[in-house]
């Protein structure tokens, strides 16, 4: 476990594995909760800056989400600007995982409603909500058009294979979790002033 104090920059490497980017995660989100000390106007740079070491290669900007979307922190509701800016600084990650974890969510929660697992579903559901004000927060250009192909691809009345049907298909989901992570795209589209496309269903 790396231990930080929130003025510092964390010794974070290039290449943060997956758990140790939950870890690091963890305690960071760890530090925002606390109130700063005297002489910490740095603070959100500071976080910042960790937030970008993070994030900037792929297994720890995975890392990074799972810690955020299912964490019990402050920082979390909403979004703490100075996380919004980290990641900001890296968005291609952003725009290619953000979206991948509303269907993630989205066809869990499904999944748990159906085992009757109240708790579970909304931990999900909770994940999903989560996902989607960060996104709002982010305000990446590419974003909108990402979730138009997840939307797309999940639509229940479309028999042609779109972008994130390899992705759909992976992991098994099936015609119900589909039309919900439809509806979820949708709304997070109409959350981003994203025009509906006239593939959308009446």
């Amino acid at each position: 476990m790396v231990a930080f104090p929130v003025t510092t920059l964390p010794n974070i490497p290039s290449d943060l594995s997956f758990q140790a980017a939950i870890e690091v995660t963890q305690q960071l989100l760890s530090h925002i909760d606390r109130p700063a000390a005297p002489g910490q106007d740095d603070a959100d740079n500071t976080i910042s800056e960790s937030v970008s070491a993070i994030v900037q290669q792929k297994p720890g900007a995975r890392g990074f989400f799972v810690a955020y979307l299912t964490g019990e922190h402050s920082a979390l509701n909403p979004p703490h600007p100075a996380i919004v800016s980290g990641l900001q600084r890296w968005p291609d990650q952003s725009v290619d995982l953000l979206p991948k974890n509303l269907a993630m969510s989205t066809a869990m929660a499904v999944a748990h409603s159906r085992e009757g697992n109240a708790d579970m579903a909304q931990q999900s559901a909770r994940v999903r909500s989560r996902t989607l004000d960060l996104m709002v927060a982010l305000q990446l250009s590419a974003i909108p058009g990402e979730l138009a192909q997840l939307r797309d691809s999940a639509h229940p009345a479309n028999d042609a294979d779109g972008p994130y049907t390899p992705f759909l298909t992976r992991w098994g989901y099936d015609a119900e979790q589909r039309h919900h992570i439809y509806s979820a795209a949708s709304e997070a589209l109409a959350q981003l002033d994203m025009p509906p496309s006239q593939s959308d269903l009446p």
